[in-house]
């Protein structure tokens, strides 16, 4: 590879005439450009900058906050700066477009959702174990109904099933 200055000498120079884009400090992309609507060179997501951060770092990470809530299309809003959950090393990433990433380290429970419905249970009620939660919602008539192709339920946001199991439990029955 080279001496550390000749290497950033070269990756300042790449940047430069365009071969690749600057995302954050230490981090490099080859640039996407948009033909479709001309808008240029199209920056990496949050969640793709993040996910290469949690590749390169071996960590698991789970996006909170409001970016949560997007993610999950509960809701439209993209906030300026996201906060991951984490069990690597805690840091804020500044992007170069003035927004930011930040890794908060948690413990490895919070990290080992494999079920959305589950993981907004665990969110309304923090008493609540994983095994718990997962139960509940595989038992419940909620689930059964996603299941049953007919319902076509399944293919509702999770925030509209979240609903029909929430009555559930508080009332015992679904409609």
């Amino acid at each position: 590879f080279g001496e550390p200055k000749s290497v950033l000498k070269a990756l300042e120079r790449m940047v430069a005439s365009g071969k690749i884009i600057r995302v954050a400090r230490g981090i490099y992309c080859y640039p996407k450009i948009d033909k479709v609507l001309g808008l240029g060179v199209i920056c990496p997501s949050f969640e793709e900058v993040a996910q290469y951060i949690a590749k390169r770092d071996r960590a698991r990470i789970v996006p909170t906050g409001s970016y949560a809530l997007n993610v999950l299309g509960l809701s439209t809003q993209v906030p300026a700066n996201v906060v991951y959950l984490t069990d690597g090393m805690p840091r804020k990433v500044k992007l170069l477009s003035g927004r930011g990433i930040t890794f908060v380290k948690t413990a490895p429970r919070n990290l080992a959702f494999t079920n959305r419905l589950a993981m907004m249970l665990l969110e309304h009620n923090e008493e609540m174990s994983m095994e718990q939660a997962l139960s509940i919602v595989f038992n419940s008539d909620t689930y059964q109904k996603m299941m049953d192709d007919r319902t076509r339920l399944y293919y509702q946001s999770p925030m509209y099933v979240f609903a029909f199991l929430d009555q559930e439990l508080k009332q015992g029955k679904l409609k």
